[in-house]
């Protein structure tokens, strides 16, 4: 697999090297560069050996949502890292193939634990800018589940009160579903 990374480099270096870094260089647009998607292929296959379209899907998972990577992009990756021999396929469900890492797949892991962690923190970093919450909203929310819970703590309600609180809670979440 020639655009693995070498056993003594890093992702850090590859952001040094020149245009003609090809694969390996992160791109306008593009979440993780080449070597990071590797790392992060066989740790997911080391945690479950999986077939192809479930590491994409396990990738977006992990990430909430946030990416969600091109078959285009996981296949060859897969296909690399079967010819270097990081993992084994048997055939299951006709032409889906099933991949467990090996050996020297987990060698690989460890060689570049520190990569791997970067490229961890990195997509949860992702997932904490994509999704971070709106103070206001956040206020507006705790103050209707203050009122919820004042109202029902130490009282009974009677039927009318809960309809009421019912019809309230329905309708505002019909007015934000429209927004």
């Amino acid at each position: 697999m020639k655009e693995m990374l070498h056993p003594t480099e890093s992702p850090a270096d590859e952001s040094k090297k020149g245009s003609d870094a090809g694969k390996n260089q992160v791109r306008r647009g593009k979440a993780f560069n080449r070597t990071e998607l590797v790392l992060l292929v066989l740790h997911l296959i080391r945690l479950n050996p999986t077939h192809g379209y479930e590491v994409i899907t396990s990738i977006r998972d992990y990430s909430q949502g946030v990416y969600r990577p091109s078959p285009g992009v996981i296949y060859p990756i897969l296909t690399s890292i079967e010819e270097e021999k990081y993992a084994t396929t048997i055939e299951s469900g006709g032409v889906k193939k099933q991949y467990s890492l090996t050996a020297a797949g987990e060698a690989y892991l460890a060689q570049h634990h520190e990569a791997l962690r970067d490229t961890l923190i990195k997509m949860k970093k992702m997932v904490v800018s994509q999704t971070q919450k709106d103070p206001l909203i956040e206020e507006a929310f705790e103050k209707l589940k203050f009122s919820l819970r004042r109202l029902t703590t130490n009282r009974t309600i009677n039927i009318e009160e809960r309809a009421a609180i019912v019809d309230a809670i329905i309708e505002a979440s019909e007015k934000i579903r429209r927004i």
